[in-house]
């Protein structure tokens, strides 16, 4: 035995010794994934194909491909029948070294899971079914599989990828896209490898005309490079100086650029010797050009003119001052002397920003956004309005465009982390063609001493609000209080289950706002817009369910998508290609979520998309009876520069915002009077829109709503929230005073939730009627505690309040009498979460130094209003 002993414990530190170096080994190595695909001798990209009848060749115009990890582009195919040939195929040559046992590999549309199966042949040999899947990709939608084992000579070869079987979802398709194929040796160690370095394909919808230089030093916007013509860097002392009341604009006398701005004794620009040019365009071509000649000054009463001059392009900027709100007005009209369209332009950037010297406490307010350090890109309608603004405790610069034509924006804002001075930065995308003069929308420059950006916002609001429309509210949704994802109004038990399920959400939260998602007839949402288009068995189906739902005092929402057209059904051949946003290099831009089975085209958003779109979906929304009609991806999809404007009906390359206007308003137009009850959502916030859509779904916050008073964008999240958050959701919305999204509602939440959503229904409809002001004008003197004010003019004020301790406390706020219309003799009551549908005299009220203050008991919310 001891024998045995001593010969085993030697063979069991070598066979420890062995599997620890294996161990070691297997760690060394990447694992195969979709990024990290096997070692091979062959990669072929999917749109480096020799021969192929797919149905748009190589397609890169996917503004999600880069959320499924895709590299470069793709080999794209989308159709509703076969070709004349029986089935798709696309052929790829590719070299082999030597004679050996090799392995195929391909990465694209999973064959088993959402995309149609392939064969592979290699040469004239035999077709083969496709392998196993290795891994996969975004919800499996992208696999990367094995094809199979082949002998090959050293040599050149092709292998060719067919589809001839569709997928029956409803109906038949074909839908299958090649990312890239693979070729290794059959006794390569079998590994993950980084894929090759290529040039990514940009789905950045702008990209293709040249993105942002980086930040050199001080400067956040460089215009110097190698195509840029006639740069211009000022280095001498000759300047222009405007004064606009304690506004002072200093610029360049040798390019027209901002050199300096400062208010009263505070600079809002770093001192600069340097100024960036003060006009930039673009071409087609990818060229920037900027005035080859020195500006030339003239001065028209309190106007300076500056007159620019280049061998592409001409330009006179006047510079109006504006002394009682310290503003300068800027307006170009630019000539294109070249012989091909101006595509983009860049007026009066501002970089070298640091309020009074000093960048690292600068803050930065782009469209809803807030941030304090980094670089910012926002693209219209991600960007929800031309409005940017920079705080500091002391100081605030800001800058608009007065655009009622609504032309896209793209923005550029922020500075690095370490402080660095940073830039403001809009640019506008029209089209100029050869020999044309654009008026270029009026530009302003402001600041003013402290750093509140109300006063910002507030100019901004004045104009907007001088010509824009308010939208449709009507009376039954201002009492709402929420809204959640919870009826389907698909299944045959709908009529028992979504009732159910009304009196369910209103016991735990209050909430009786249903929004549908799965009322359509197929297992997918990616026939749009053939889907909607419901039989009169489907309709009569949904409208039961519609009234049984109203029945029991329910809501219902519908979901739509308002920017996809599927490719693979007969409409697309007929006319859904047709009204597609086209890119620089005439494909049509695609989109694409992450559960749809193939890309669908995106349609450029107008009265004509419009039309068709109506056609789809009026019998579902007027027949079916439906409360609201959600339109997904508006608000949401970047703009899209769009190259066919005669074909859509535009002037400019950059109308997404103006033709999504277009495209709501139609839609307003044909369904509201058939409905004047119906109201409509879109996904994310668009001021421009929203003047024919009741309601923006999330990303709602304060600047949006003071800065638009009357658009309204819903709180909360579109998934199930934490109770933290759920309640921190609720509280947003009572004090925003518009609804809240609540989904899967926390058992733990559901308590205080309920409470203020049913304050919430009892106040709104008054919230409704007043204008939200935020917190200009209110005081809080109590910690743990928020408030806003809502101004009801002559009739005085609401104040919302919320609790944010553990514990009630009583909250004392001060409210402005310069502000509002109260004085020491104004009486209020107040309506806790607590004691919904009461109002209770306040009468812990005094005056203290202008302002009316009061106490409160709050538990966690509570409204007061003044009275006569």
């Amino acid at each position: 035995m001891a024998d045995f002993v001593d010969g085993i414990y030697p063979l069991l530190v070598i066979l420890v010794l062995a599997a620890s170096l294996a161990m070691a080994q297997a760690d060394s190595v990447p694992e195969i994934s979709y990024t990290t695909p096997p070692n091979r001798v062959v990669w072929i990209e999917g749109e480096s194909c020799t021969d192929h009848n797919w149905t748009l060749g190589p397609a890169y115009n996917c503004w999600a491909f880069e959320y499924g990890n895709i590299h470069g582009g793709v080999l794209d195919l989308a159709s509703w029948r076969l070709p004349a040939e029986g089935c798709y195929y696309a052929r790829y040559e590719f070299e082999l070294s030597e004679t050996n046992t090799y392995i195929a590999y391909y990465m694209g549309r999973d064959p088993a899971y959402q995309g149609c199966p392939i064969t592979w042949q290699i040469d004239d040999g035999p077709e083969n079914t496709f392998g196993s899947r290795l891994a996969s990709t975004l919800n499996m939608k992208y696999a990367l599989t094995t094809l199979g084992r082949f002998e090959a000579d050293a040599g050149r070869h092709t292998i060719t990828i067919r589809v001839s079987e569709g997928i029956d979802d409803g109906y038949t398709y074909y839908s299958q896209q090649i990312d890239a194929i693979l070729i290794s040796m059959a006794e390569m160690p079998f590994y993950g490898a980084p894929r090759p370095e290529i040039v990514q394909a940009s789905n950045e919808p702008m990209a293709q005309l040249g993105g942002w230089a980086n930040p050199v030093e001080s400067s956040a916007f460089s215009v110097s490079h190698e195509n840029v013509q006639g740069l211009c860097i000022d280095e001498g002392d000759e300047v222009q100086v405007i004064q606009a009341g304690d506004l002072k604009l200093t610029l360049s006398g040798r390019n027209g650029g901002v050199r300096g701005l400062e208010y009263g004794e505070q600079n809002l620009l770093t001192d600069s010797a340097q100024a960036e040019p003060l006009l930039m365009v673009s071409f087609l071509s990818g060229i920037a050009a900027t005035n080859s000649q020195m500006p030339v000054w003239r001065v028209d009463n309190s106007d300076v003119i500056c007159s620019l001059q280049s061998e592409l392009f001409t330009a006179e900027v006047v510079f109006s001052p504006d002394a009682e709100n310290d503003e300068v007005r800027i307006n170009a009209r630019i000539t294109n002397t070249s012989d091909e369209p101006i595509c983009q332009t860049v007026l009066a950037p501002l970089v070298n920003i640091a309020l009074n010297d000093q960048a690292n406490n600068d803050v930065y307010r782009l469209g809803h956004d807030v941030f304090d350090s980094g670089f910012h890109r926002r693209i219209s309608p991600q960007f929800s309005f031309d409005w940017i603004c920079v705080t500091d405790d002391q100081a605030t610069l800001y800058a608009r465009y007065e655009d009622i034509g609504l032309l896209d924006t793209e923005a550029l804002a922020g500075f690095p982390s370490d402080g660095v001075p940073g830039c403001l930065v809009m640019r506008k995308s029209p089209r100029i063609l050869p020999g044309a003069t654009w008026q270029c929308p009026t530009l302003v420059l402001g600041g003013y001493g402290n750093g509140d950006w109300h006063l910002a916002a507030d100019r901004f609001s004045q104009w907007w609000h001088s010509w824009a429309l308010r939208p449709h509210i009507p009376q039954w949704v201002r009492a709402v209080g929420g809204i959640t994802l919870a009826y389907s109004i698909k299944p045959e038990n709908a009529l028992v289950d979504d009732p159910a399920s009304v009196i369910n959400n209103v016991s735990t939260s209050g909430i009786y706002w249903g929004h549908c998602a799965a009322w359509l007839p197929f297992n997918t949402e990616a026939w749009y817009p053939l889907n909607y288009k419901l039989n009169p068995t489907q309709l009569a189906h949904m409208a039961d369910v519609v009234r049984a739902i109203h029945d029991v005092g329910g809501r219902v929402s519908v979901y739509t998508n308002g920017l996809m057209f599927s490719r693979v059904t007969p409409e697309w051949e007929l006319y859904g290609e047709d009204l597609c946003a086209v890119a620089q290099d005439g494909g049509v831009w695609l989109s694409e979520h992450t559960y749809r089975h193939h890309p669908m085209g995106l349609p450029y958003p107008n009265a004509r998309w419009a039309q068709e779109y109506v056609r789809a979906v009026e019998g579902p929304v007027i027949l079916g009876g439906v409360d609201t009609l959600y339109m997904d991806q508006l608000g949401a999809v970047p703009a899209h520069l769009d190259y066919a404007p005669e074909r859509h009906g535009h002037e400019h390359y950059g109308e997404w915002i103006a033709g999504t206007v277009e495209f709501v308003r139609t839609v307003h137009e044909r369904l509201m009077p058939q409905n004047p009850d119906l109201t409509t959502m879109i996904e994310r916030p668009c001021p421009a829109a929203q003047q024919y859509v009741t309601f923006g779904l999330l990303h709602g916050n304060e600047i949006l709503r003071y800065t638009f008073p009357y658009y309204y964008n819903i709180s909360g999240c579109y998934d199930s929230a934490s109770a933290e958050a759920a309640i921190e959701y609720t509280k947003q919305a009572f004090m925003l005073g518009q609804p809240v999204l609540l989904i899967g509602l926390a058992e733990e939440a559901q308590d205080v939730c309920r409470s203020i959503i049913q304050l919430k229904q009892c106040v709104d409809p008054l919230l409704y009627e007043a204008v939200f002001r935020d917190t200009v004008g209110v005081e809080l003197l109590s910690a743990d505690t928020m408030a806003t004010v809502f101004d009801r003019g002559e009739d005085g004020v609401y104040v919302t309040m919320v609790n944010n301790s553990d514990v009630a406390l009583d909250a004392q706020v001060a409210i402005s009498m310069a502000d509002y219309a109260i004085d020491g003799q104004t009486e209020f009551e107040f309506m806790t979460a607590e004691n919904v549908g009461q109002w209770h005299s306040l009468d812990n009220v005094f005056m203290d130094n202008g302002n009316v203050v009061l106490n409160l008991p709050v538990t966690t919310a509570a409204i007061v209003r003044s009275i006569d």
